[in-house]
């Protein structure tokens, strides 16, 4: 009975296991990995030439729908097979391409003669058949268009007549071939006139005394122009006039690096020099652009609107307007000009067409082995021969574009739909200050905070304290990028003394504490060089000052840019500026700002009322699966939260933190503490009543 028992729950144990191996062998329902076109909203039909290589520039609304980088565009052909591209971002605007060919055509027969006719010099005579039958299928065009003889001739100084025909009569060129050494002035290079036979025939005759016998090389040349344009006008941050000098902060954004940047002014007429300045931590001290601006209105208009750039590094751009005494221009605007972008690709062998996929910013940035074909500019040997390949419209297979349409095949579900559900309960009561988050509906399920300076200084310097609650006080997971855009918020400065030749300013925090990456000022005058220290701590302990920052303030004359002076990023509750003045004035610091990287928060959640929770020192950092899958998060498209003011967390207790478990330890070390403290005394006290 026993053993029969024990067979048959052997056999189930067996059969069970077998259950779950099935199991976890078959795909499950639903868990299936989406279709890669599910991913983008957007697509556009494109038709080619299969086996070809094949170039089409973006359209505008393609490159402003994909993420950085176009990272969120594929090409899948009519089968659903994705097709590798490369992206060229483009030469610079005003940079053509030369495409050069050049050969040594073979020598096939030479005829030399020397007359010398009576009271006369010798009459030199040499002629030359140019076998270019080698090199014709390969190099020639069929028209033969385009091409230039050029001799190379070892002979100090000559003169001579040349003609060239093609063998038949008739003339494909003709003319002086000369050297002449002082000044130095030649002529070896004829453009050929169009032609198709094989040979050419090249006859030189001349006076002074020698054959030439020149080597001969035919070269073509053929011009690509430069790349194509998109516009994108500048969003104005700040503008001020001031002794005759106007000054125009414009936000850069990342990846935005324009080649050109054109105003536009209703002011009908005007000539001003613009400086164009690089600003942030990035930027070096020369102008990106110093140029003369100007339109003229009187039968026709006349004006030159546009700068070149040098490349842009920093965050910002700064424009300076020299007005003299003229009123400022009115009504400016500014456009970024820059290089549109083209994808290169091969269709199969045998397709006609595909479709590019954007948008959305749901797939990663891909990795196709293609795009290091593309070659660097100027180049030679093989990679200039890639260069025509890639360049060349005439040996590209043509490209059509289609209109851009909704994509019936994408998958409009949140991104992050796995991620909606909520963590663990919270006890909020040990919590002492609170913001109150609204959600809006967002296609993805990705909502965007930006942490305030208020809600930093209640937290702890790494952060960890900060929890989001939903209605029903369960957490909502959340990841934090603190190394986001760039904010600036105005300093107050007071000059608390000069002593010793320095003088010390005291630079009023918004909130304290908080990090400080970058001091900005912009004194109102136009040149100083001063040695600096700037120093952070706590106003209340003179033992914690540290020094963030030292060297030389200084302003070339004509620079007009702000100072910048950056610091490690560290946590502070006050700042003191140290400036050396030796015998000059106190220097005015005109405008001062504090520049910082916003930390933003960004957490999975439907539409709704969430509270933000800080102000807990004694809470662990959170660990939610939500890090797991950082990038995905990243990549997709947030929508913003509103938040109320932060208070006081009404809920708060002093008392909740003992309920946690690190409240609860430190309620049992406390009490173990006051215990043996007990002790000791009462063991104090016997020990001096025995020995008294």
């Amino acid at each position: 009975m026993s053993s029969r028992g024990t067979t048959v729950a052997g056999g189930a144990t067996v059969w069970l296991l077998l259950g779950i191996l099935l199991a976890a062998a078959l795909p499950a329902r639903g868990t299936d990995p989406p279709r890669l076109e599910s991913l983008f909203p957007q697509r556009m039909p494109l038709e080619s030439e299969g086996g070809r290589l094949a170039r089409t520039f973006l359209p505008a609304e393609v490159v402003t729908a994909c993420r950085g980088g176009l990272r969120d565009l594929r090409l899948l052909d009519s089968r659903g097979v994705e097709v590798p591209y490369a992206i060229d971002s483009g030469r610079r605007l005003e940079m053509a391409i030369e495409k050069r060919l050049s050969f040594e055509p073979e020598i096939g027969s030479v005829e030399r003669s020397r007359q010398q006719p009576e009271n006369a010099p010798a009459y030199w005579r040499e002629s030359y058949t140019l076998d270019l039958t080698v090199a014709v299928d390969r190099l020639l065009p069929p028209s033969a268009a385009g091409w230039e003889l050029v001799l190379e001739i070892g002979n100090r100084e000559f003169v001579r007549t040349l003609r060239v025909d093609d063998g038949s009569g008739e003339l494909l060129a003709s003319g002086s071939l000369f050297r002449l050494t002082d000044p130095l002035r030649e002529r070896l290079r004829f453009p050929l006139v169009p032609f198709a036979s094989e040979t050419v025939r090249v006859t030189i005759e001349g006076e002074d005394g020698s054959y030439l016998e020149p080597v001969f090389r035919l070269e073509s040349s053929t011009e690509i122009a430069g790349a194509e344009r998109n516009e994108l006008e500048l969003e104005l941050v700040s503008a001020r006039t001031a002794e005759g000098v106007t000054t125009v902060e414009l936000d850069r954004p990342p990846g935005l690096v324009p080649d050109r940047l054109r105003v536009a002014t209703s002011t009908a007429a005007f000539n001003r020099v613009f400086e164009i300045w690089d600003e942030g931590p990035a930027s070096d001290d020369r102008p990106l652009a110093v140029a003369t601006l100007f339109r003229l209105r009187a039968t026709a208009e006349i004006e030159e609107t546009e700068l070149a750039l040098r490349r842009a590094r920093g965050d910002r751009l700064r424009v300076v307007i020299d007005n003299g005494d003229s009123p400022p221009l009115s009504g400016l605007t500014f456009t970024a000009v820059l290089r549109r972008p083209a994808i290169l690709f091969t269709l199969p062998e045998g397709e006609t067409g595909g479709m590019l996929y954007f948008g959305g910013g749901r797939a990663h940035r891909p990795r196709y082995d293609v795009t290091s074909l593309l070659p660097a500019l100027p180049a030679s040997g093989s990679r200039a021969t890639l260069a025509g390949e890639t360049y060349d419209p005439s040996k590209l297979a043509p490209v059509r574009l289609g209109a851009v349409e909704p994509n019936p095949q994408f998958d409009p579900s949140p991104a992050l739909g796995f991620a909606l559900r909520a963590g663990r309960e919270l006890d909020s009561g040990s919590y002492t200050h609170s913001r109150r988050l609204t959600a809006p509906e967002s296609a993805d399920g990705l909502i965007r905070h930006q942490l305030a300076l208020d809600t930093i200084a209640e937290a702890r310097s790494d952060l960890g304290d900060l929890r989001i609650l939903d209605a029903a006080r369960l957490q909502r997971p959340y990841l934090l990028e603190r190394r986001g855009r760039f904010q600036t918020v105005p300093l107050e400065v007071e000059l608390r003394e000069v002593e010793g030749g320095a003088s010390r300013y005291t630079l009023a925090l918004p909130v304290s504490p908080m990090v400080v990456d970058e001091i900005v000022i912009d004194p109102p005058i136009s040149f100083f060089e001063r040695s600096f220290e700037l120093d952070g701590g706590d106003p209340n302990d003179s033992g914690s000052w540290r020094r963030l920052a030292r060297g030389v303030l200084s302003r070339r004359e004509g620079d007009r840019r702000k100072v910048h002076l950056l610091t490690s990023g560290e946590l502070v509750s006050a700042l003191r500026l140290t400036v050396e003045d030796h015998d000059d004035a106190p220097l005015d610091l005109g405008s001062v700002e504090l520049r910082y990287q916003a930390t933003e928060l960004f957490f999975a959640a439907r539409a709704g009322e969430y509270s933000l929770l800080v102000g807990n020192p004694d809470a662990a950092p959170p660990r939610y699966e939500l890090a797991a899958v950082r990038d995905v998060v990243l990549a997709v498209d947030a929508a913003t939260a509103t938040s109320g003011p932060l208070g006081e967390n009404p809920d708060y207790s002093a008392t909740a933190r003992f309920k946690s478990d690190s409240g609860f330890q430190q309620l049992v070390l406390w009490l173990v503490l006051g215990l043996a403290v007990v002790v000791l005394g009462w063991f104090s006290f016997r020990l001096t009543r025995r020995e008294r």
